[in-house]
């Protein structure tokens, strides 16, 4: 498993859940 590819990976999967957590977060307000 190449270990760049493995960061890359989980930055986008971060940025995606925080993403998702802001829009519901603007929804319930």
């Amino acid at each position: 498993m190449n270990l760049n590819k493995l960061k890359e990976v989980g930055r986008s999967w971060t940025l995606r859940r925080n993403y998702s957590y802001k829009l519901n977060e603007a929804r319930v307000a």
